[in-house]
């Protein structure tokens, strides 16, 4: 079974050009934009016919949760 779940993750990485994690797919999009909670949520929201009311609210990115470093 683990080798299935894993070709058939390779198979979807390939398909979306999903090379980095997190990877994030927004309606069969991959995105490419910042790194950070208000990013993600805006690129989110920014599909919605009727957006949700929660996509107002900002969110905030502590220090002490956004990673450092680089691959």
């Amino acid at each position: 079974e683990a080798i299935d779940l894993l070709k058939s993750d390779e198979i979807a990485s390939q398909q979306y050009n999903a090379y980095s994690s997190p990877a994030l797919i927004i309606n069969g999009v991959g995105y490419n934009g910042a790194r950070t909670a208000e990013a993600f949520k805006q690129a989110i929201c920014s599909v919605f016919n009727n957006v949700p009311s929660e996509c107002s609210q900002t969110l905030s990115d502590s220090a002490s949760s956004t990673p450092s470093g680089a691959c």
